[in-house]
């Protein structure tokens, strides 16, 4: 997969900024669905599933993504 474009870094970066004011709890709804966006860039055939997965192990999620995105 290649690396992500510039508008999903800026999707990233906003949710990095909402995540921060929220002292980097679990992920709010407002973060978790801005992410979903670009759900098949972080490796997922399905939105829903993806939300799903943020809400039930978020930093596992968030790193395979990381790892992937950056192959």
């Amino acid at each position: 997969m290649a690396a992500l474009n510039t508008d999903q870094k800026a999707i990233i970066n906003t949710a990095l900024e909402l995540l921060a004011g929220n002292y980097e709890k679990p992920l709010d709804e407002k973060t978790a669905w801005l992410l979903s966006t670009i759900h098949a860039a972080l490796g997922y055939d399905s939105q829903i599933k993806f939300l799903e997965d943020l809400r039930d192990k978020p930093f596992s999620v968030l790193l395979g993504a990381l790892v992937l995105t950056n192959s």
